[in-house]
């Protein structure tokens, strides 16, 4: 089975490069691939969905 893929663009302003979460960004990827697609979480929901499904 094909899943659709489509690019993720963050654009920052300002001189400091900024820092994204790795468990964040892993976490709404898992999170887009749901019926109910990609749901905005914070960090801190995504770390504690993370620690959640470490098990499975």
């Amino acid at each position: 089975m094909d899943v659709p893929q489509h690019p993720l663009t963050f654009r920052f302003a300002g001189s400091k490069a900024p820092e994204l979460s790795d468990v964040w960004l892993r976490v709404l990827g898992e999170l887009s691939n749901t019926p109910r697609g990609l749901v905005v979480i914070s960090e801190r929901e995504a770390e504690a969905y993370a620690q959640s499904h470490a098990a499975d």
